[in-house]
């Protein structure tokens, strides 16, 4: 299994946030939170730049005849994500198909909002975490001195 906190089987470009490295011509990521926003950022420059609107036209150019069971993958997508394979998406329907893309590549079974995290805490450099522990502190130190 390629994994290397690449759940979306991302080819190497070193352009990636996060990707440390290549293996075997697949990015790998310094977090599993890179690896989907990855994801994220390849199904905007879809939809952005090639004006792909659809399941069908994002997947074909995703996983291509040439290298998958493209009608399969479309399919499955669309059954995952509960979204019509040739509906037009809103932007904000794109990450949705990221758990069903992660099913698809490596097996993984994931939530929206999971991804949705992991996306977050990614962007802001993993600091989500220590937000909350600063918070947590913060409110235990307010309270013991009062």
């Amino acid at each position: 299994m390629r994994y290397q906190n690449n759940p979306g089987n991302i080819r190497y470009n070193g352009n990636f946030k996060g990707c440390t490295g290549n293996d075997n011509g697949f990015c790998k990521f310094s977090s599993l939170g890179y690896g989907y926003r990855a994801i994220l950022v390849i199904l905007n420059t879809y939809y952005d730049k090639y004006k792909l609107r659809t399941i069908r036209g994002i997947i074909n150019r995703y996983a291509p005849p040439s290298e998958n069971q493209t009608e399969y993958y479309i399919s499955s997508v669309s059954r995952y994500s509960g979204l019509d394979s040739d509906q037009n998406l809103a932007k904000e329907d794109l990450i949705k198909l990221i758990p069903a893309i992660a099913r698809m590549e490596n097996s993984i079974s994931i939530t929206t909002p999971e991804v949705k995290s992991l996306i977050d805490q990614a962007n802001s450099g993993g600091n989500i975490a220590l937000s909350a522990i600063a918070a947590i502190l913060a409110l235990y130190f307010f309270l013991t001195l009062k």
